[in-house]
């Protein structure tokens, strides 16, 4: 009886607690975030075309949240110019040398807003972060582990560039 009554206990601290594994997004604070975005071609685009390739890499950042549908950001993104064999890019010394494909790194810092929008299926949300020079990136997302993570999945309906990431308050 003593096992049965400590296994029912057992059961019940165990199973009985809800861990919030989904969560709704928080509506105040700030969390950092890193995402991938990276295009893995840039240096066979430019290999096959003979031509330059443009692509991010990665992206560190906040999320502040100011209310349920609506913050601010601040994103710094890892750009990466590939220059094929033979082709020009004024970014890249040396870029015109035939039989070598050459890299060059920059980082742009990013601030704006964001809104808060309803994603594709429940507990989803999509963040629509609008620089103050103009664009936008999409990020869809999922509170989790009580609302103090947040996974992100970059969305681009024109481009092969995706990403994942992970915002953490």
């Amino acid at each position: 009886m003593k096992k049965l009554l400590l296994a029912s206990l057992l059961s019940t601290t165990f199973f009985a607690t809800n861990a919030l594994a989904v969560a709704a997004l928080p509506t105040t604070g700030t969390c950092g975030f890193t995402l991938s975005a990276s295009y893995p071609f840039i240096g066979v685009q430019a290999n096959s075309s003979q031509t330059t390739a443009r692509g991010s890499l990665n992206f560190l950042g906040t999320l502040s949240f100011t209310s349920a549908t609506a913050g601010t950001f601040v994103l710094n993104s890892v750009q990466q110019d590939a220059c094929g064999s033979g082709a020009t890019n004024s970014n890249i010394t040396g870029c015109n040398v035939p039989g070598t494909t050459l890299y060059a790194n920059t980082q742009n810092l990013f601030t704006g807003s964001f809104a808060v929008g309803t994603g594709r299926a429940t507990n989803f949300s999509m963040l629509t972060l609008t620089p103050s020079g103009g664009g936008s990136l999409i990020l869809n997302a999922i509170a989790t582990n009580n609302g103090n993570t947040i996974l992100l999945q970059k969305y681009d309906a024109v481009s092969n560039a995706g990403g994942i990431g992970v915002c953490q308050f």
